[in-house]
């Protein structure tokens, strides 16, 4: 299987002021995983189908531990995914 994985930045949470870049991988993304401040409108721009799953962190509330967050990325790239990054 061969893929690759985007990191992409949302900024303050505004989809207009994201990329063009980087709204179309997240149109083309089989897998989002995301925080707070990419959720809503930015979320509504994620191809229909694909699997979203939030790994934010908040002070005081439940949330995925970083080594889980970590592991899901590790394992993208052992099916060998490649890692892009776009700042």
């Amino acid at each position: 299987m061969s893929g690759f994985v985007s990191l992409v930045g949302t900024g303050p949470g505004d989809p207009e002021l994201m990329t063009v870049r980087a709204v179309n991988r997240l149109r083309a993304a089989d897998v989002v995983l995301f925080d707070d401040l990419s959720s809503g409108a930015i979320l509504s721009l994620a191809r229909p189908g694909a699997d979203l799953v939030a790994v934010g962190k908040r002070a005081g509330q439940p949330s995925p531990k970083q080594d889980h967050v970590s592991r899901l990325l590790v394992d993208a790239e052992g099916i060998g995914l490649q890692f892009l990054r776009e700042d």
